[in-house]
């Protein structure tokens, strides 16, 4: 099944970064049920992340709301409640996370990822 081995190259990927202990046999990697959808929060725990390859290029995991503001790389703190994790490297792999707390606010964003120098 395609899913199954999908999350299974990606957990095998997190496994890397072994200085983020979360990523262990016991985390699990589940499949967005929609568009949209709500997660628990688990204060300061990591909720959303991407892991890549850094070659032929990488892209860059990031929040954005409705006035344009945006959390990447570079700005780990732009909105209250949400801290992104910069790059986090190991050898030719890349990972980004967010980790959500609790002081949250209500307001809609986005989750997308951009490509690194207008690579698509």
């Amino acid at each position: 099944m395609l899913i199954y081995e999908t999350g299974e190259g990606v957990l095998d990927r997190m496994k890397m970064f072994t200085g983020i202990s979360k990523f262990n046999e016991e985390f699990t990697i589940q499949q967005a049920p929609g568009t949209t959808f709500e997660i628990p929060i688990l204060d300061g725990e990591i909720h959303i992340f991407a892991v890549s390859e850094r070659t032929p290029s990488y892209y860059d995991l990031c929040i954005a709301d409705a006035e344009q503001k945006t959390s990447c790389f570079q700005s780990k703190n732009t909105f209250k409640g949400l801290t992104h994790s910069g790059d986090v490297n190991m050898g030719r792999m890349l990972l980004q996370h967010i980790k959500v707390s609790s002081d949250l606010d209500e307001t809609a964003r986005a989750v997308f990822v951009s490509g690194y120098q207008y690579n698509k």
